[in-house]
């Protein structure tokens, strides 16, 4: 089966090529969640002066966040290999625990540490160039059609150029029809982001 982007590109494939189906999206993981609505917390953890409870947290801690961007095929025997980054801003994680964790982590699994931890034309690049190195490595016979979303990164002029040299075909789904297509987006960063509310 082609799936939505191989609908548009099986047959502009060449025939010795098999269409393989790529999703990329990227989420937003916090490192704090707020407390569920609800939750009773000891006299001891209220402010009387303003007869609120307090927080253990600071404003500053409450807006760190990594960003996991997650690419998915259609084919399970290729799925892990595919390529997971997760982006860490600078500030929040010290050289010492950068480089402990590299050595912890699944091959196909990549920690970048750069200025913010959202994404931007300079790590998509760098992601395109490495999708496109693993994917001549292990599926050297299929063309790759990579659907993405309408970020205005994801169809940046370097980042199109960068996937072109890597023979990566790209297909920008239009903003609000991405519900309709990536059915199993919610699915993976929904279960994802209540991991990590949980953990």
């Amino acid at each position: 089966m082609c799936g939505t982007g191989g609908v548009f590109c099986c047959p502009r494939c060449p025939r010795e090529k098999q269409p393989l189906l790529l999703n990329l999206d990227e989420t937003s993981i916090k490192f704090y969640y707020e407390p569920a609505k609800g939750l009773r917390l000891h006299k001891t953890e209220q402010d009387r002066s303003r007869g609120r409870f307090k927080r253990r947290t600071t404003l500053a801690q409450q807006r760190k966040a990594l960003t996991l961007v997650a690419i998915v095929c259609n084919d399970p025997s290729l799925q892990p290999y595919m390529p997971q980054v997760i982006l860490m801003a600078e500030r929040n994680m010290s050289k010492a625990s950068f480089d402990e964790a590299v050595t912890h982590l699944p091959k196909n699994v990549f920690l970048v540490k750069q200025k913010s931890a959202w994404v931007d034309t300079a790590s998509f690049v760098a992601m395109m160039g490495i999708l496109g190195k693993i994917l001549a490595m292990v599926a050297p016979s299929r063309q790759p059609v990579l659907q993405m979303d309408a970020l205005r990164i994801h169809f940046a002029e370097k980042v199109l150029k960068k996937a072109k040299e890597q023979n990566i075909w790209c297909i920008i789904l239009p903003a609000s029809c991405t519900s309709f297509f990536k059915f199993w987006a919610p699915t993976f960063f929904l279960g994802s982001k209540r991991s990590s509310a949980v953990s």
